[in-house]
C-alpha cells in the first residue's frame, strides 16, 4: 500500500469535502501530478478525510482531467505510465499536445476529450495510437470536415458542438453513435440524419437548417435538445415523431408554427423545458395532462391560468 503525504492533497481537498468516489479531479499542481505518475495508477478507489489523514489509502485513478496550468511543465515522458487510464481530458493542454507524441501511451483510453480548434490535424495519430475510443469530445474544432469522420466508426458518444464545417456526408461514418451533441453545427441539414439509425440522445441546439423532415428520423430518440431552433420550418407536425421522447429541451422555440397541439404527441415525456416558448398556450387542461411531467417555463410564456393554480402543480418550475 502506498502512503501519500498529506501535502499532496491540497488541490483535492478543494473539490472533495466529503466522501467521494475518485472518478475525476483537477490536476493543477505539479507535485500531485509527479507523485501520481511515479506510482503507475491502475484503478479507482474511495477515500475520506480520515483515511487520508491516517495515511492508509492508496490513490488509484482511471479518469484524469488536465488543467491548463500544466501546459508549461508537462512532458511526454509523464504519459508513459498512463496505460491503464480509461478516460482522459486533454482539452486544456492545447499548447503541448501538438508538440508531443503521447497517444501510444494511452492505449486503453475509451473516453477522450481533446476539444480545440486545430485538433483535427492530430486525429490520424490519435486513432493510430488509441484504438478503443468509444466516447469522443472534439468541440470547437472549426477545421473538422467529413473526411475525418472515417476514424469515428466505433464511436458511441460524440460531441462536435460548434464544429461549424461539418456537413451531412460526415454522418454516414457514424454507424454506432447513440449519443450525439452538435450544437451550432450550421451546415448540417435534414439529410444527414438518414445515416443515424441508433440515436438515443441528440442535441441540435441552434442548428438553423433543420426542418420537420429531420424529425422523421427521431422516432426512437429518448432525449432531445432543440433549443434555439426557432426557424419556421419546424412546426407542430415535427412533434408527431417524438412520442418516445422522455426529456425535451426546447428553450426559445418561439416561432408561431409550433402550437400547444404538440402536447398530444408527447406521450412519454418526463422532463420538459419551455423557457422562452412564448407562442405556446398553456392551459389548465394541458397542465392536467402533464401532471407527472417536470416542466420549466418563464413568466412570459402564454399561460391561460393563474400563477396560484400553477403553484398547485408541484412539477411546474417558473423562472421569473
Amino acid at each position: 500500500m502506498i502512503k501519500i503525504p498529506l501535502d499532496c492533497f491540497g488541490i483535492i481537498f478543494q473539490y472533495f469535502e466529503k466522501e467521494y468516489d475518485v472518478k475525476s479531479f483537477l490536476l493543477s499542481s505539479k507535485i500531485i501530478y509527479r507523485y501520481i505518475i511515479r506510482y503507475k495508477i491502475k484503478s479507482e478507489a474511495t477515500f475520506t478525510y480520515k483515511s487520508i489523514y491516517n495515511k492508509k489509502i492508496p490513490i488509484y485513478i482511471k479518469r484524469l482531467y488536465f488543467s491548463h496550468k500544466l501546459n508549461k511543465i508537462i512532458l511526454e515522458d509523464d504519459f508513459k505510465n498512463l496505460a491503464d487510464i480509461y478516460e482522459i481530458d486533454l482539452s486544456e493542454l492545447f499548447n503541448r499536445i501538438f508538440k508531443m507524441n503521447i497517444w501510444k501511451y494511452l492505449v486503453n483510453v475509451h473516453e477522450l476529450s481533446v476539444g480545440y480548434r486545430n485538433i483535427f490535424k492530430l486525429l490520424p495519430s490519435i486513432f493510430k495510437g488509441i484504438t478503443n475510443i468509444t466516447k469522443l469530445n472534439i468541440d470547437y474544432c472549426r477545421g473538422l470536415t467529413y473526411k475525418y469522420f472515417k476514424y469515428f466508426g466505433n464511436i458511441q458518444e460524440l460531441s462536435i458542438n460548434k464544429c461549424r464545417d461539418v456537413t451531412d456526408e460526415a454522418f454516414k461514418y457514424l454507424k454506432r453513435v447513440r449519443k450525439l451533441y452538435m450544437s451550432e453545427c450550421y451546415k448540417i441539414s435534414d439529410d444527414g440524419f438518414k445515416y443515424l439509425k441508433n440515436l438515443y440522445t441528440l442535441n441540435i441546439d441552434n442548428c438553423p437548417q433543420i426542418t420537420d423532415k429531420a424529425f422523421t428520423y427521431f422516432k426512437e430518440i429518448r432525449e432531445l435538445d432543440m433549443s434555439f431552433c426557432d426557424q419556421k420550418a419546424i412546426t407542430t407536425k415535427a412533434f408527431e415523431n417524438l412520442k418516445n421522447v422522455h426529456k425535451l429541451q426546447m428553450r426559445y422555440c418561439h416561432q408561431k408554427t409550433i402550437t400547444s397541439k404538440i402536447f398530444k404527441n408527447l406521450k412519454n415525456i418526463k422532463v420538459l423545458n419551455m423557457i422562452g416558448c412564448t407562442q405556446i398556450l398553456i392551459t389548465d387542461k394541458i397542465l392536467g395532462d402533464l401532471k407527472n411531467v417536470e416542466i420549466t417555463i418563464t413568466n412570459n410564456v402564454n399561460i391561460r391560468t393563474s400563477y396560484k393554480i400553477l403553484e398547485s402543480y408541484g412539477q411546474v418550475k417558473i423562472i421569473l
